[in-house]
C-alpha cells in the first residue's frame, strides 16, 4: 500500500496517471482508492518491477510517494505449504527421534534412513530430523510423527515471526522456518500415538522407525549407558541391572542410589555401614557390643553412630 504525499489532487488525475501502469502489467491488480494505492501479484518479480515503473510515471505527473510510506510487505504471512488436511497421493515419511542423538526416517516401503546428531531432549532430536527430512525431499509430502510438541511448532511455524526466544532450538526453528518460507511444494504433518501395538500400516510405519532408533542405541551405547536407561524406564534394583547389563555391582548400586524417585521408596544399598537416619544418604556406623553383666544369656546390643561428614 502507498500513499502519495499530494493530497491535493483530484482522485480522476491520480487514475489517468496510473492508466498506463494498469495497460502495461494486465495481470497484476492495481487500485487506487482516495489518496492511497494497492499493487497485488502473485510474482514477485513483477510487483517490484510495476511498483518501480509507477514511481517514475507519478513523479512526471508531478507526485511524489514518501518512502515512509510505503508497505512492500503484508503484516500477516497467510499459509502456502503448510495444508491442513493429508496431501492426496503424496510420499508418506515416518520420523522419530531418541534422547542419545539418533533419528530416523522411513519413505514408503523404502528402508530406513538413521541420521546423527548431538545427544540431548527427544524432542529437539525428532525436530532435527524433520528438518533434515523437509531438506532433502523437495516434493509433496505428508509428515507423521509421535512428538506432538513437534508437531503443533511446525504446524505455525509458516505464519509465525521471526523466533527471538533464547532457546536450545532456536538455531533450527529458524532454518526451518527459512526452507518452508522458501519450499515450493505442499506438505502437511500430523501426530501419531506411539507405542500403541494397533494395527495398521501407519501404526506398523512408526513402530519401524521406533525400533531402528533403539538398536542404534544399543549397537553403539555402553552396557552402563543402556543400563541408566533402563532403570530410568523400569526402576528396577541394582541386582536385576548386574544380571541384564553385566555391569559391576558398584556400577549397578551407583545408579539406583542417583535416581531421584526410588531413592524416597528403597533403602539405598550399604556398603560396610548401616544407612540410617531420617534422610537418605546419611550414613550411621553400626557395631555389635556384647554385655557380660548378662551371664549366660547371649545378647548382644547393636550400635548406631552417625558419621560426621
Amino acid at each position: 500500500m502507498i500513499s502519495e504525499e499530494d493530497n491535493s489532487e483530484e482522485s480522476s488525475f491520480v487514475c489517468h496517471a496510473i492508466a498506463p501502469i494498469r495497460e502495461k502489467y494486465p495481470a497484476m491488480r492495481c487500485v487506487h482508492y482516495m489518496d492511497d494505492i494497492l499493487l497485488n501479484s502473485k510474482e514477485l518479480k513483477l510487483l517490484h518491477l510495476a511498483y518501480r515503473d509507477l514511481v517514475k510515471t507519478l513523479e512526471r505527473k508531478g507526485l511524489y510517494i514518501a518512502s515512509e510510506k510505503v508497505q512492500q510487505e503484508h503484516l500477516v504471512i497467510f499459509p502456502r505449504v503448510t495444508c491442513k488436511e493429508p496431501i492426496k497421493d503424496a510420499v508418506n515419511i515416518f520420523t522419530d527421534g531418541s534422547k542419545t542423538g539418533c533419528g530416523a526416517y522411513v519413505t514408503g516401503e523404502s528402508a530406513p534412513v538413521v541420521c546423527h546428531f548431538l545427544p540431548g531432549s527427544p524432542q529437539i532430536v525428532e525436530f532435527q530430523i524433520v528438518l533434515e527430512v523437509i531438506k532433502r525431499v523437495t516434493e509433496a509430502l505428508n509428515l507423521i510423527s509421535d512428538s506432538i510438541y513437534v508437531v503443533n511448532l511446525v504446524k505455525d511455524l509458516e505464519v509465525a515471526g521471526k523466533i527471538k526466544v533464547n532457546s536450545p532450538i532456536q538455531n533450527y526453528v529458524n532454518q526451518l522456518q527459512e526452507i518452508i518460507w522458501k519450499h515450493s511444494q505442499p506438505f502437511y504433518i500430523q501426530h501419531i500415538r506411539a507405542h500403541t501395538g494397533l494395527p495398521g500400516a501407519i501404526s506398523e510405519k512408526n513402530d519401524l522407525v521406533d525400533k531402528c532408533t533403539r538398536m542404534q542405541f544399543a549397537f553403539t551405547s555402553l552396557p552402563l549407558d543402556r543400563a541408566q536407561q533402563f532403570h530410568s524406564q523400569f526402576h528396577v534394583n541394582s541386582k536385576t541391572l548386574k544380571c541384564c547389563f553385566g555391569i559391576s555391582d558398584a556400577a549397578a548400586h551407583d545408579i539406583v542410589k542417583a535416581c531421584k524417585d526410588c531413592v524416597t521408596f528403597l533403602q539405598p544399598p550399604a556398603r560396610g555401614v548401616n544407612p540410617r537416619g531420617l534422610t537418605p544418604f546419611k550414613l550411621w556406623q553400626m557395631d555389635v557390643t556384647h554385655i557380660p553383666e548378662f551371664g549366660t544369656i547371649n545378647m548382644c546390643i547393636y550400635l548406631w553412630i552417625p558419621v560426621l561428614e
